[in-house]
Parts: structure tokens; C-alpha cells; sequence
């Protein structure tokens, strides 16, 4: 049989190995009663801190909203158009692109929103469509701004499903966002 030691003096131990604290002396006979009685008051003691933070959060408040659902009521305007999954597939794209472009510093937010419409879209930024689309896709980099303020994540991916036409589900990575 192969010894394992195990580093954590609060690792649940048998009763006739070696002691944790070294001592040479069996650990039923030094400080079992000791950790035991230590890792209790830490166990009470963590429940308690926990006890007394939930009672300052109201779980309305603290709780985070998906970002999913932000993003479609962010961009709800867009979704009155939206008839078929490659429809709402755009309507997407737009709305994450829109999202993640309003933590771009507003000096450079229009050059970015160019290039989206230029390499992502794929149609002449000069274009009639071009420049309706810039002012729609700044539109909504302002409203991000403006409405939430608070939600302060950056989209790294989203998937897009759909069981049928009228049946979508969004789910979406995030991380925070930091200047």
C-alpha cells in the first residue's frame, strides 16, 4: 500500500496516522479535537458572513440579468423587421456589433463603425444603405451608453438557435469590460 500525504491540516484524517503539527504522536491523541473544533467555528463562521451579506443584498438587485435578454430588449426596435432566422441572424449581428462598439471612445466610434459596415457587412460606407446603416449602428451605441449605463460587459460570442421561425434563443459570452 502506497503513502499519500496530504498537505491540508483540515483534510478528514484517520484517527492513527502521524499528527498534523508534527509531534510524533498519533492524531487521535494530539489534535484531532483541536482541528475538529477549528474547522466548525469556520464553518459557522463562513455561514455567518454569508448569512449577514445576503441580508444586505435585496436578490432583486444583485441578481445579473442575462445579457441575452438585454440585447433584445437593447435592440428591440430592430426585431419589428425580423421574419426569418436569417433575418434575426442579422438582427444579431447588428445589435453585439452595436454593443460592443459603444466602449470604443467616441473620437474613434464612427472609423470603427465604418470598418464594420465595410468588412463585416460587406457594403460601400458611401453607399444610401451604407450611411443609414452607420447612423442606425451609432444610434445604438448611444443607447447602450445612455440606457445602460451599468452594463459594462463586452461580447465575445453568441450562438444563435432556433427550433422554428418564431422560436429563438440567444445565448451569449461575455467578460467585463475595463478601460
Amino acid at each position: 500500500m502506497k503513502n499519500i500525504e496530504i498537505d491540508d491540516p483540515f483534510y478528514k484524517r484517520g484517527r492513527n496516522v502521524p499528527c498534523v503539527c508534527g509531534s510524533g504522536k498519533k492524531y487521535k491523541k494530539c489534535c484531532l479535537h483541536h482541528l475538529d473544533h477549528t474547522i466548525e467555528s469556520e464553518n459557522v463562521l463562513t455561514q455567518e458572513v454569508i448569512n449577514r451579506l445576503n441580508n444586505l443584498i435585496d436578490p432583486e438587485e444583485s441578481a445579473i440579468r442575462p445579457l441575452s435578454d438585454i440585447i433584445f430588449e437593447y435592440a428591440e426596435e430592430l426585431l419589428d423587421d425580423v421574419t426569418t432566422p436569417m433575418e434575426m441572424e442579422g438582427f444579431v449581428l447588428l445589435a453585439t456589433a452595436a454593443w460592443n462598439l459603444s466602449f470604443v471612445d467616441k473620437d474613434n466610434r464612427i472609423q470603427e463603425i465604418n470598418t464594420f459596415i465595410r468588412d463585416v457587412i460587406k457594403i460601400a460606407v458611401n453607399s444610401d444603405e451604407g450611411e443609414s446603416m452607420r447612423d442606425m449602428l451609432y444610434a445604438l451605441t448611444e443607447k447602450r451608453i445612455i440606457e445602460y449605463p451599468d452594463e459594462d460587459r463586452f461580447i465575445m460570442d453568441y450562438e444563435l438557435t432556433h427550433s422554428n421561425e418564431d422560436n429563438f434563443h440567444l445565448n451569449v459570452t461575455s467578460v467585463p469590460y475595463f478601460e
